[in-house]
């Protein structure tokens, strides 16, 4: 897999996933579909209110490296059915996720979000692993291209991830991002620290 670790606010994210609409991409739910068909997003301004509506789970799909639909498992959750999109199997597609910062006992977070694809998938028809393709590389790179230069840089002992102006300015009042990115367990002085200034 290929991914980027980000941390953004929910206007932001929103405006990301617009940039994309413009931008050609079929943009479908990822998570909690309430029938055994892809629900995707239409018109533009309908991102907005799906977000609000606590959906932050997408699939940006597109002509030029999107060969095969991607199938759907079912899972019963207390008597209710919902599916889910199995992305290695069929696609390929980029897949795009927001999580929303939250408070924990007496601290603030925003946790980690991501945007990833599957560099081999399964061809629905024959059941066999393929290279997802050197076109979904090149689009994933050019998506992820805004991403990293204008957001700021921080590290981990292992991982790399960019914070969002807005993300940065949480972080100011006093937010902090969600380990392993917490600098020393949680300090917001540490975490301000840690997000470079220009």
């Amino acid at each position: 897999m290929a991914d980027l670790d980000y941390f953004i606010t929910r206007d932001e994210f929103a405006t990301l996933l617009e940039a994309s609409f413009d931008n050609g991409f079929r943009l479908c739910i990822n998570k909690n579909v309430p029938w055994p068909k892809h629900e995707c997003i239409e018109m533009k301004e309908s991102i907005r209110p799906v977000l609000e509506s606590k959906q932050h789970a997408f699939m940006l799909e597109r002509a030029d490296f999107s060969r095969y639909p991607v199938r759907l498992r079912s899972i019963e959750r207390e008597g209710v059915t919902l599916w889910y999109p199995r992305t290695k199997e069929g696609g390929p597609v980029i897949e795009i996720y927001f999580f929303a910062p939250f408070a924990k006992d007496d601290a603030r977070f925003i946790p980690c979000s991501l945007i990833t694809y599957h560099t081999t998938i399964v061809n629905p028809v024959t059941g066999l692993e393929e290279p997802a393709g050197e076109t979904i590389k090149r689009v994933y790179d050019e998506l992820v291209l805004p991403i990293r230069e204008r957001f700021k840089c921080v590290r981990s002992a292992k991982r790399t991830a960019y914070v969002s102006p807005g993300a940065q300015a949480m972080v100011e009042a006093g937010w902090q991002l969600a380990p392993p990115f917490d600098a020393k367990k949680g300090s917001a002085s540490a975490v301000k620290r840690a997000i470079p200034h220009s």
